[in-house]
């Protein structure tokens, strides 16, 4: 179970935290009451133990704070002796129990179960299933009688399990249960723990599958019926996916690779998250392929009919979302090949034949040699191993359309449209480490029944039903139509630049083109529904060029904005009217009714007269930009367009214009962002960051001396300079990076395209003048002294919180 501590003297924060871990409980400390807020608001903790009157924390206040926003995780207070008044408003404030500090740990652990019990009724001393107990006590763990030693988190997830054996927990549930703020793990850290504990138990006698992966879902507990277990023993290796068992063989004489000893030098490799769903794929994809082999067979022997070729390039054209989604990129690539040579269109002549056949056998032997990725990431031992065997019980394959789902479950609702199972298998499973509960439908008419009947947050749909009347683009109209209000992602194998365009007029919110990977499908999903939620600024976007809407779009879609792209500048005012944006985009250039015609006309309406106007300039340097500016516009950005430039200069006249909702999450002493709100900004980078392959680099500066300085002049100077600290840091970086304050000392640097060198650089002297410069004080001179460390993103983390952590472990006296 997870506690928050909130305690600001070190020496009893230490102790505490150590009584603590010795109990199995996961400690996240916090030393402010600012602090332990913003804790609360980003995670989820079991208990919450707070002193109640020490410098810098208020813990009367923090328990009001808290039970006002709804939090009902039970509080307990450490007290000094003889204070019963405070005792008494504490309790009276929300709390549920307080001890007396300096307290005894044996009394402070035995309330702090006592607190815990009243919250789950589940909890019991000892936890029973089937022969295994786990001894709360003790901390021990026993099958038939027999000791089994694990690892603190190992014992964690284990307890997890026991405590609620119905319950299935993701990934990203036990990430969030079981580790600290300060320990953030690595992206394959559970399944590596799962991975040990599993073969632990099995050295203890617990049978193999006691702990079951739950397709698409997570893990849990697991009883199997009589003799399941023998009869999963004699399953087969998912490797025998072109076995001698079926009718198919890949490898057969008939169809030779083009060049056998480099197919097999070149093996792909399956990230173990995905093994599970490989075995249950491989039925449907050797399926595919024997469909596609038969094409070929046909083909060589002068007999395929028109309807044997078209289901061959549907089979095809559906692998290739489906290989791509498993990260097999040069498999993706090869059945890309087949799709286009079995095109119906295209003559099939010798060298069209010659490349179909090629590539199809390539594609088999690379299957047919299909790895496990070497595992090199926290926790985890092997180097390379073959993919698992079906001796896990994995569920069967979910419905494709569960129209009795349970609508009062927590988390956002995704509904993929996609006749490929397969893929959208792998996109559910990916969902569900989001906290996003995702369903199918394998039709447009099953979309149209579910989104009737239970309408989602969002929905992923698929432009291609080759076996339906309908398309996606169907659907889409009907959602635009109805004004439905529901976002949809759009993702296809179509690479016609005019597909895109006609997405963007029906409001497709993002476009995805296969093959793409689950994860990069989910990043753009989530940054969708995030700003649905925070409700962002809306922008209107004007330029009678579709290319400039779509990069437009592309760049500040994943910021949150809610944009309104408008390709017919007669339609704008209707348009305005309707959306009432918070910004307006315009380009300068455009026929008949240009963007000036259009800003004057805003300006001229007393409504908009103080809406900010960014205008697009044309790129050759003939627009008057003192013309832009005297129409009423606020800032231009010239064409071509860059998109580190484009959003600062958005954010910049969004932060100016008033009421616009965007300061209510700044930091009060320094003004800049605060840590919850950064946490969104910082993601977003980062998302831009991986889509482009730009480097990015988080830079984390501490003020060592501010507590000294606090006790010494004060709290208003330690605010002057933290003030300070903050002021010199957003004046002299770019527009571009974000700079907030993560902790009562510390601040955080967001910079996109800005290397770990370049960083130390500009930092340097930026930090540097910083402490040749005295703040005064009356008469004193008070003097700052800084450290920083920076992280580079892929170098040193490929997430918000590996990235803040190996920058702090850098940390440097500047």
């Amino acid at each position: 179970m997870k506690i928050l501590l909130v305690e600001n003297d070190s020496y009893l924060a230490e102790r505490l935290e150590t009584a603590l871990s010795k109990e199995n409980y996961v400690v996240d400390l916090a030393q402010t009451a600012s602090e332990a807020e913003g804790f609360v608001d980003t995670l989820e903790y079991d208990l919450v133990l707070t002193e109640v009157a020490r410098p810098r924390i208020d813990g009367i206040r923090l328990c009001k704070q808290l039970r006002s926003q709804g939090k009902h995780m039970p509080i307990m207070l450490l007290t000094d002796e003889g204070d019963a008044e405070r005792q008494l408003a504490g309790l009276d404030a929300g709390a549920d129990d307080y001890v007396v500090s300096p307290c005894d740990f044996s009394e402070l652990m035995a309330r702090i179960r006592a607190l815990l019990r009243r919250g789950s009724a589940a909890v019991m001393e000892v936890l029973e299933w089937r022969s295994l107990a786990l001894d709360t006590g003790s901390c021990e763990v026993t099958y038939d009688g027999f000791s089994i030693g694990l690892t603190r988190k190992e014992y964690g997830i284990l307890e997890l399990f026991m405590r609620n054996t119905r319950r299935i927990y993701s990934q990203s549930a036990l990430l969030d249960l079981l580790w600290s703020f300060e320990e953030p793990p690595g992206e394959n850290t559970v399944r590596a723990h799962i991975k040990s504990l599993r073969q632990k138990l099995k050295r203890g006698g617990v049978p193999t599958d006691f702990i079951e992966t739950v397709y698409g879902m997570g893990y849990r507990l697991r009883q199997p019926p009589e003799g399941e277990l023998a009869a999963l023993s004699q399953a087969s290796s998912p490797l025998a996916l072109v076995s001698s068992q079926s009718s198919f063989s890949p490898l057969s004489t008939e169809v030779a690779p083009a060049n056998s000893e480099e197919v097999a030098s070149y093996r792909e490799c399956l990230d173990p998250e995905l093994a599970d769903i490989w075995e249950q794929a491989q039925g449907h994809i050797q399926e595919r392929l024997g469909t596609i082999e038969q094409a070929i067979a046909a083909i060589k022997s002068q007999t395929l009919a028109p309807q044997q070729r078209q289901e061959a390039h549907r089979q095809a054209h559906t692998l290739v979302g489906s290989l791509g989604a498993l990260g097999l990129p040069r498999s993706s690539q090869l059945i890309r090949s087949v799709q286009q040579c079995l095109r119906p269109d295209l003559p099939l002549d010798s060298s069209t034949i010659e490349r179909l056949e090629q590539s199809f056998a390539e594609l088999a032997t690379m299957l047919s040699q299909l790895v496990v990725e070497p595992v090199n990431r926290v926790g985890a031992t092997d180097t390379r191993d073959i993919v698992p065997s079906a001796s896990l019980s994995v569920s069967p394959r979910p419905a494709s359309l569960d129209l009795e789902r349970d609508t009062a479950s927590e988390g956002y609702q995704l509904l993929i449209v996609d006749d490929d199972v397969d893929l959208a298998a792998l996109i559910s499973l990916e969902a569900s480490k989001w906290g996003i509960q995702a369903h199918t439908a394998a039709s447009i008419a099953q979309a149209r029944q579910a989104i009737g009947q239970h309408p989602p947050d969002a929905v992923l749909l698929d432009l291609g039903f080759p076996d339906s009347a309908d398309s996606g683009f169907t659907l889409l109209e009907e959602l635009a139509t109805q004004n439905t209000d529901i976002p949809v992602v759009v993702f296809t194998a179509s690479e016609d630049f005019a597909t895109r365009v006609k997405v963007v007029r029906l409001g497709g919110q993002a476009f995805l083109q296969k093959p793409v990977l689950p994860r990069q499908v989910l990043e753009a999903i989530s940054q969708i529904l995030e700003q649905g939620e925070e409700a962002d600024a809306k922008v209107v976007v004007v330029d009678t060029d579709p290319r400039t809407l779509d990069l437009v779009r592309t760049v500040l879609q994943p910021w949150g904005f809610q944009l309104v792209l408008v390709d017919d500048p007669a339609q704008f005012w209707e348009t305005l009217v309707a959306a009432t944006p918070d910004l307006l985009i315009l380009a300068s250039d455009m026929p008949d009714i240009d963007g000036i015609d259009l800003c004057q006309v805003v300006r001229n309406d007393p409504q908009w007269g103080s809406l900010p106007v960014l205008f697009l300039a044309d790129g050759n340097g003939s627009t008057d930009i003192n013309g832009l500016f005297a129409a009423g516009g606020n800032d231009y950005v010239r064409k071509p367009i860059t998109e580190p430039e484009l959003v600062a200069r958005v954010l910049s006249q969004l932060e100016r214009s008033s009421g616009n909702g965007h300061r209510d999450t700044l930091d009060p002493v320094t003004g800049i962002m605060g840590r919850r709100r950064s946490l969104r900004e910082f993601s977003r980078l980062l998302y831009l960051a991986s889509r482009h392959h730009q480097p990015l680099s988080l830079v984390v500066v501490k003020v060592n001396n501010l507590a000294e300085i606090e006790q010494s002049f004060g709290q208003i100077v330690s605010h002057q300079v933290l003030k300070r600290v903050a002021d010199e840091l957003q004046g002299n970086l770019r527009q571009e990076d974000i700079v907030a304050r993560w902790e009562t000392d510390t601040f955080a640097v967001c910079a996109y395209d800005m290397d770990r060198f370049n960083g130390i650089r500009r930092l340097s002297s930026i930090l540097g003048r910083l402490q040749s410069q005295p703040i005064q004080s009356g008469e004193d001179e008070v003097k700052v002294q800084l450290s920083c460390g920076i992280a580079e993103y892929g170098d040193r983390g490929q997430d918000l919180y590996s990235l803040y952590r190996a920058a702090t472990e850098d940390l440097a006296v500047v």
